[in-house]
Formats: structure tokens, sequence, C-alpha cells
């Protein structure tokens, strides 16, 4: 999918206007970055517990942690699955997955099939 249709859907389907909300609710500021994503730095929420992730094209990083490609690339295809899943339907579905995994592995990304797709060590997760 290219970056610009992605961007639009992921507007229309409100995804990333909630994501600059809470964003916004947090207190944190946003930039824009390369490939129509925005970056916010300093979440420190304990849910999730990942370096990083994605609301729409609006993307959350843990203070001290280092936006690599590999892992830039992991967030992006995740922004990816929200267009292609309807925005915030992808909540549910990304519930659906990490249970399926956590009966199967006792974790919540090991046979999650977005974080499969998405390729677990480029986002930090240990395999």
């Amino acid at each position: 999918m290219r970056d610009h249709t992605r961007h639009r859907v992921n507007w229309l389907n409100a995804s990333t206007p909630i994501g600059l909300l809470v964003a916004r609710a947090l207190g944190l500021e946003h930039k824009h970055i390369f490939s129509l994503h925005y970056l916010v730095r300093g979440y420190d929420l304990k849910f999730p517990a990942a370096d990083a992730f994605v609301i729409g094209d609006v993307i959350f990083i843990r203070d001290g942690v280092v936006i690599t490609k590999p892992l830039f690339d992991h967030e992006k295809h995740h922004a990816i699955q929200y267009a292609m899943c309807g925005g915030v339907l992808m909540w549910p579905l990304y519930a659906l997955a990490s249970s399926w995994s956590w009966l199967r592995a006792r974790n919540a990304w090991q046979h999650n099939i977005f974080e499969v797709s998405a390729d677990l060590r480029a986002g930090n997760y240990i395999v």
C-alpha cells in the first residue's frame, strides 16, 4: 500500500485523528516524520509495554528508545494494518490475535499474526 493511500485511509477511518488526540490527552507533542507519519516521544504508560506502538499513522515511542529503521518499518507495517482493518476495528482483532498467542506461547506476540507479519525482531520482541 502506498504511503499517501495509507495516510488518507487512516485519516478517513479516524485512527490517525484518534492517535493525535491520545497524544494530546497525554500531554505529548508530535512531529511529522518521513513517510507521512507522526512521531510522539515520551509515553510512559505501563500499557502497552512495547518500546513503540501505533494508532493510525501516529507512532508512540517510549522514553529512551531509539527509532531505528527496522523499528520504524515494524510500526509502519502496523499503520498499514490499521488501514486494511478499518481503523479502530484493528483493536478487537489485535486483542483476539494476542489472546491466541497467549494461549499458544504464554505471550501476546509470538503467534500474533499482526506482530509476526510486521517482523518480531524489528519490533524488538524476544523470539
